[in-house]
């Protein structure tokens, strides 16, 4: 991993992060702060494994991810309730290869999960669902994913997007991107044209 962190109280600002694991990996987190960084890696940009609550992301400039921009799972063998508080502002992505979703979550079980996105930029999101499997089959921008199989039943994700543009088009309405899995899960989009994204530009 580039930054894995548990704990309480911590801060981690102005870095510059480029690895071959998930770039930022945040476990069991309370009051942390990651700010003005830039990263790049062959696998998730953002990672809050298990619990973790009152995080704040500001001003995060992905350059590359190869599987998927922010995931939220637990990963260890016991199967508890885990809750989440978290609020990213100015999340802005460039370069997503084999990358069909923006966000996943997954094995947290049925606590409140809410999650608020304030300036979100993406790149248009076609990649393979399955590496692995001779027949590929391409998805394009799954916005949010939830629940994968063997997982722990996992509800009460609330995610708000304010200000969402995929591509560099506007998002308006959910009805726009797809929710794979939602259950009794939420997801809202608003946006109030204050937000100038960051728009990939291929020569």
């Amino acid at each position: 991993d580039g930054i894995t962190a548990g704990g309480k109280n911590s801060s981690f600002e102005h870095c510059w992060i480029y690895c071959g694991d998930n770039a930022i990996v945040s476990s069991g987190a309370e009051n942390h702060t990651y700010r003005d960084i830039a990263l790049g890696t062959t696998c998730a940009a953002l990672f809050p494994q298990n619990g973790s609550v009152n995080l704040l992301f500001d001003n995060i400039y992905v350059f590359r991810s190869n599987d998927g921009v922010f995931t939220n799972r637990y990963n260890g063998g016991d199967k508890p309730n885990r809750a989440v508080e978290i609020t990213a502002n100015n999340l802005d992505c460039m370069d997503c290869i084999n990358v069909n979703r923006f966000f996943q979550g997954g094995n947290m079980g049925l606590l409140k999960k809410t999650l608020v996105f304030n300036g979100l930029s993406l790149p248009n999101m076609t990649g393979v669902t399955n590496l692995h499997k001779s027949n590929i089959k391409e998805t394009k921008n799954i916005l949010a994913q939830f629940t994968n199989p063997g997982d722990l039943v996992t509800e009460n994700y609330h995610l708000t997007f304010n200000n969402l543009y995929i591509g560099g088009n506007e998002i308006t309405d959910v009805g726009q991107v797809i929710i794979d899995g939602d259950y009794n899960n939420t997801v809202t989009v608003k946006n109030d044209g204050t937000y100038e994204p960051v728009e990939r530009v291929i020569y």
